[in-house]
C-alpha cells in the first residue's frame, strides 16, 4: 500500500495517509 500513498500524495494525502498508518 505504499506506493498507491505516494500514487495519491497529490489526491486525499489526509485521508490516505490515515488509512495506510491503521495497514
Amino acid at each position: 500500500m505504499r506506493g498507491e500513498t505516494a500514487s495519491n500524495s497529490g489526491k486525499g494525502n489526509r485521508m490516505q495517509r490515515r488509512t495506510v498508518a491503521q495497514s
